[in-house]
């Protein structure tokens, strides 16, 4: 997948999981957003000891998307993340399996952040 064409259709961090090396990498706007460096190097590893994500639900996200076989599988999770406010706020990780490359890519939302877009702050209205 072209992370160049898909950076250009969303405002959202763009990801890579290589399930063979463990890599997570990011582009686009992920350090406007998340407290991460570009790439993380055996990210389900529990040496690995990024604040990105919780123990818990590191373990989440591992599953996911080891679970997944078939060509063009969409996997979606939602998980709290580490932002680049140094505050944890849910997150909507969806990607979708690329079989030849044996890796998930796909797009980060903060969902929290559309959620404060769309509501008034006093009331919590729409």
């Amino acid at each position: 997948m072209n992370f160049e064409i898909v950076q250009k259709l969303v405002d959202d961090p763009l990801f890579r999981y290589d399930r063979k090396s463990g890599e997570l990498s990011f582009q686009g706007t992920y350090q406007n957003q998340l407290h991460t460096r570009q790439s993380i190097n055996h990210f389900f590893e529990e040496e690995n000891e990024t604040k990105l994500v919780d123990k818990k639900d590191r373990r989440l996200l591992q599953e996911a998307w080891h679970g997944v076989l078939a060509e063009g599988e969409v996997v979606s999770v939602e998980v709290p993340l580490l932002t680049a406010a140094q505050k944890y706020e849910m997150f909507r990780v969806k990607g979708i399996y690329a079989k030849a490359q044996d890796a998930i890519v796909g797009i980060v939302r903060n969902i929290e952040a559309e959620r404060r877009a769309v509501t008034d702050s006093l009331t919590g209205l729409w």
